[in-house]
């Protein structure tokens, strides 16, 4: 056989979604692991069509949420979980509204 072994890799890359999904459960909390990895997905997807370029820009946007929430919260004093949410929710909305306008959404196509 030629190529590559998707099916082999497709369990692989099920394996390890199943596993962060259940570790970070235990960390952070359902509500938080569903918009960690729906929301920037679904932005990375309004962007660009290539899965490469939708992983690392999710990747990013994992981050830039994650980060910003935290210290939305710190300096706020609310619950870090739902300021995550929040931000990353937000972030959401101002990409679906201006993606067409946007010169982030025409370097991406």
């Amino acid at each position: 056989m030629v190529g590559v072994p998707t099916k082999y890799l497709y369990f692989i890359l099920l394996c390890l979604v199943a596993l962060t999904i259940v570790v970070l459960i235990r960390i952070v909390g359902i509500i938080l692991v569903i918009a960690l990895l729906t929301v920037p997905a679904s932005i990375s997807k309004q962007l660009t069509h290539n899965l490469k370029k939708m992983m690392v820009f999710s990747i990013f946007l994992s981050s830039v949420f994650s980060i910003s929430g935290l210290w939305i919260s710190y300096e706020i004093n609310l619950a870090s979980g739902a300021t995550i949410v929040l931000v990353s929710i937000g972030g959401f909305l101002i990409f679906s509204l201006f993606k067409k306008s946007s010169l982030i959404f025409k370097l991406f196509i």
